[in-house]
């Protein structure tokens, strides 16, 4: 039977030791989904009441690809956009008004279309740091974006699986300020979630009811929909 995962705070982290384990209890973390675990990874983080999930315990998959999910292992969808919000190169800054509409990058919309398509399967985003993503080579994002990812995907109703580039991790395992500061923000926050999930696991009545069937055409119509405030809910 497959690991439920839509309310817990899910950390990628491949080699993982078990000297890292008070790290992850800093971020919030209950699930860690790490590749090669020992018993003594799985004995620390036992003590500290994390789950450990190796690589045949989940399922990467595309939203095309769903429909090809085995039951014994839980699943988590690879695609989904950086959070965050941008503006014209014109424009210094991000700035909402009257005559001004910035671009905000969301995933409310892909996890309405996941519930609407696969309402058996919980929503559960596993995106990176990466071009797919919508992320620059030359713009890395900030370690705390990654807390903006986790509420985007909590407040739609899903949950986002926290992967950390390369640069995080070192900055975390090398213990730098900044870096710590957002670990632990991220951990307060998910906390925060956990704690108030009722908030965000209850069904909605739809203002506008959209007909759906699988595939790219329809997750679109849905993210446009979502960018006017209309936010179909089947």
């Amino acid at each position: 039977m497959a690991v439920d995962l839509s309310s817990e705070l899910i950390l990628r982290w491949d080699g993982a030791a078990p000297e890292q384990v008070p790290l992850f209890k800093i971020g919030g973390v209950t699930v860690l989904w790490t590749n090669g675990h020992s018993a003594a990874l799985d004995r620390a983080c036992g003590t500290e009441g994390i789950r450990v999930l190796g690589s045949h315990d989940v399922q990467l998959l595309a939203p095309a690809r769903l429909g090809e999910a085995t039951s014994e292992a839980a699943v988590v969808v690879k695609d989904g956009v950086w959070s965050g919000a941008s503006m014209p190169k014109k424009e210094p800054a991000v700035i909402a008004g009257p005559s001004v509409r910035p671009w905000v990058r969301a995933n409310g919309s892909l996890i309405g279309y996941l519930q609407a398509i696969y309402p058996e399967r919980p929503p559960i985003l596993g995106y990176s740091a990466d071009a797919e993503a919508g992320v620059k080579p030359d713009k890395p994002p900030a370690l705390s974006s990654l807390e903006l990812a986790l509420i985007d995907a909590w407040a739609a109703g899903g949950n986002y699986v926290l992967t950390l580039t390369p640069e995080h991790r070192q900055d975390l395992l090398r213990a730098k300020r900044e870096a710590l500061a957002a670990w632990r923000g991220i951990g307060r926050t998910a906390r925060w979630l956990r704690r108030h999930r009722a908030l965000f696991r209850f069904p909605t009545m739809p203002n506008i009811t959209l007909l759906v069937e699988s595939g790219d055409t329809t997750a679109e119509l849905a993210n446009l929909f979502y960018r006017e405030n209309a936010s179909p809910g089947s």
